[in-house]
């Protein structure tokens, strides 16, 4: 099974001081830290989708080996972003994309293994990160599913399609996920508890 990855790194950062995928955590940016878990695994290829900050993070990850998509449409929201890279995803032999973000960075690598994993073994179904009483990315959306995305409103959010085929959705907890980094308070606890 071939798999893609999508990285959505388009955001703005609008509720911090500073751009949240240029953020240090443990000595390297969020979105290095992200790219020395999931670069190692057994993807096809790996997108990033870029938004303000295009040119910053092509420089940032001019190390490893993946294609960048700059969405210039990105003020739109993340479904915008999510659209494009499935689009180039569908353009290729992938049967299937996993959906990351830059600002859940206590995900161990071994989290995005498993759900690799369980893809591969149920073919067919959406396999999705449980924590906190809901679940969402990261997330891994069968080709069957990239139509679907396609279709969705830039307002709405690929979680939608996760409710609504809730009958072909396979979870895996991972409580880690549930630390998202929205705010400069949301920042300085992460460093305060976890540098």
């Amino acid at each position: 099974m071939k798999i893609s990855c999508i990285i959505l790194a388009a955001g703005s950062s609008t509720r911090m001081s500073n751009y949240k995928q240029l953020l240090k955590f443990r000595g390297k940016s969020f979105i290095k830290y992200l790219l020395e878990k999931i670069a190692p695994l057994d993807f096809e290829n790996i997108f990033c989708v870029t938004g303000l900050l295009d040119i910053e993070l092509q420089d940032e990850l001019k190390d490893y080996d993946l294609q960048f998509i700059h969405n210039a449409n990105h003020l739109s929201g993340q479904t915008s972003s999510l659209k494009q890279a499935i689009a180039r995803a569908q353009g290729t032999s992938a049967d299937a994309a996993m959906i990351v973000l830059t600002d859940q960075p206590l995900i161990r690598s071994d989290h995005y293994a498993r759900l690799m994993q369980m893809c591969r073994s149920n073919t067919g179904s959406i396999i999705a990160t449980q924590y906190s009483d809901t679940f969402g990315v990261p997330a891994m959306f069968p080709r069957l599913y990239f139509q679907n995305i396609l279709d969705l409103d830039d307002a709405a959010s690929a979680k939608s399609i996760l409710k609504q085929n809730q009958n072909n959705l396979l979870l895996i907890e991972c409580e880690d996920a549930s630390r998202d980094i929205d705010t400069d308070d949301d920042y300085k606890n992460l460093i305060t508890q976890y540098e």
